[in-house]
């Protein structure tokens, strides 16, 4: 059509070494990841995630997680209360081990605090909700 202008070539606008693009690119793995672990879990492939499904993916994060203490996890992540994670509310724990686990790669810190988990979800861009936060640590 006159009068508008041609689209950019690919990439045109980005260089690849942005920050942005680094961003995006390592934003597509943690999804990945999600993707992969949430499929290896729901063992009986209904899209779906139990709390003990929920369990033996936390024990691939760390050995240390309590069947207490996923299922602290898993109440605080069942947002919809059907008593089963879907992807979204998978992604939200899967986000926050995530930026937890980076988190203790560079604080280098041997037992995690509620702040640290706060700060993990809010770096990760997901809400931190005190009472959940502090719910994990009873």
């Amino acid at each position: 059509m006159e009068g508008l202008p041609s689209p950019p070539a690919p990439l045109e606008w980005a260089d690849s070494s942005s920050s942005a693009l680094r961003g995006h690119k390592q934003n597509m793995r943690i999804l990945q990841g999600c993707w992969d672990m949430f499929h290896r879990l729901d063992t009986d492939k209904d899209g779906l995630i139990s709390c003990e499904d929920l369990h033996k993916g936390l024990l691939e994060f760390s050995e240390d997680f309590s069947p207490e203490e996923s299922m602290r996890i898993f109440a605080a992540a069942d947002t919809s209360g059907n008593h089963v994670l879907g992807f979204a509310e998978f992604f939200n724990v899967y986000a926050c081990l995530v930026a937890l686990r980076e988190q203790f790669k560079v604080a280098h810190v041997g037992q995690l605090q509620a702040e640290q988990v706060k700060r993990g979800l809010l770096q990760a861009g997901l809400p931190a909700n005190r009472d959940q936060v502090e719910s994990m640590f009873v």
